[in-house]
């Protein structure tokens, strides 16, 4: 006897589309997708090297402070220059989450059937 179990019914719904299926669009489809996410991962990669910079030249000025006043005024430094950092990449991060927001809200209004264009 059948039953129809989920495994089948996807089976049988995969086995009816596997004609229809188009790679070219499938990849075009996905496209944005691995821009937005390249877009990310080259954000976090270029905001990963200037952590690593900043954190040099904080062990440099640490390593170079001879009396208690100038370890202090290296702490400074360094906290200044974190807080500026950290702002930076907060700013980019919102900056590639808006436009990316736009991207997609303007692709969807290009595919939506009752769009206005």
């Amino acid at each position: 006897m059948f039953k129809n179990t989920p495994f089948e019914a996807i089976a049988k719904s995969m086995t009816h589309s596997a004609p229809k299926f188009d790679l070219g669009a499938a990849q075009e489809v996905l496209r944005p997708l691995q821009d937005n996410l390249k877009a990310w991962a080259d954000l976090a990669q270029s905001q990963a090297a200037e952590a690593q910079a900043a954190m040099m030249e904080t062990v440099e000025a640490f390593k170079g402070a001879k009396d208690p006043q100038a370890a202090f005024d290296a702490f400074k430094i360094s906290s200044e220059t974190a807080m500026a950092l950290f702002q930076k990449n907060l700013k980019d991060a919102v900056a590639l989450s808006v436009t990316q927001f736009h991207d997609t809200v303007e692709a969807v209004q290009k595919c939506h059937p009752y769009s206005v264009n």
